[in-house]
């Protein structure tokens, strides 16, 4: 029956309210995630480089590292060398003099010995300060570094929050378009159901009026005739028949039903 309902325009219309959505495709600049990786690698070895400087430091600070250990050492060496040295000077010239092993012998080596232990003091006081006061140059270099480096760290960080947010800004307009299609779609749908069963509704409601002026005027008739022929049977006179009864029988009357 499409045929029928395309003749009569009763066919329900289906179009589809969907469309295309234009979308944003956000794409991160190469060079952009080159420089983060930059930055990050570059903060990665100015930290490691102000980890090491700083412990550094602080081992010169505490008297801990390697090169003040060294040179205490050479210190201990140089001063019993030297007490060694003066020793055999100091008996030799002794010796010359005619002095044995007494009390004028052990007086003299105990002044010598106390200056090499004065010598020994002002050394490692020597060595304490040089790293004390490279230990806080080295420490605070380090601590620099470390803070450069954080800030290299923030510069990337920032630059991906910003790829973020904006990749975050395209998703949500997609989003946004999408919902606004599909809002149209299903409200464009349920108008055009609307309308389709609204559209029925009147063609039935046509066909109903239709059916039931034809169906009165055949009951109309029905009865006219009815009514003349029962007059005429009871010879209400042909005058009158002809007059008013047979014009609401209609021209089909043919005296009986």
């Amino acid at each position: 029956m499409s045929w029928l309902s395309n003749f009569l325009g009763t066919s329900p219309i289906r179009h589809d309210f969907n469309y295309d959505v234009n979308t944003a495709d956000y794409k991160t600049d190469p060079r952009l995630l080159a420089s983060m990786g930059d930055l990050n690698r570059t903060g990665g070895r100015l930290l490691g480089m102000g980890n090491q400087m700083y412990g550094s430091g602080m081992d010169l600070i505490s008297g801990k590292h390697p090169l003040l250990m060294q040179q205490r050492q050479w210190l201990t060496r140089g001063l019993q060398d030297l007490g060694a040295t003066q020793g055999l000077a100091l008996n030799r010239n002794l010796a010359m003099r005619g002095i044995g092993s007494g009390g004028l012998r052990s007086i003299v080596g105990a002044s010598r010995d106390r200056g090499l232990g004065e010598q020994y003091q002002k050394g490692l006081l020597g060595i304490g300060q040089l790293g004390l006061e490279s230990g806080t140059r080295l420490a605070g270099l380090g601590s620099q570094a470390v803070g450069q480096a954080g800030g290299l760290y923030g510069q990337a960080g920032q630059l991906g929050a910003g790829i973020d947010a904006r990749s975050l800004q395209a998703g949500q307009w997609n989003a946004g378009q999408m919902n606004q299609r599909n809002q149209f779609a299903s409200q464009m749908g349920y108008q055009q159901a609307v309308d389709n069963r609204n559209q029925r509704a009147s063609f039935a409601n046509s066909l109903l009026s239709l059916a039931g002026g034809i169906g009165g005027q055949f009951l109309g008739a029905h009865l006219g005739r009815g009514i003349m022929s029962h007059m005429a049977g009871l010879g209400q006179g042909s005058d009158l028949m002809s007059r008013y009864l047979l014009p609401m029988a209609g021209p089909n009357y043919g005296g009986g039903l």
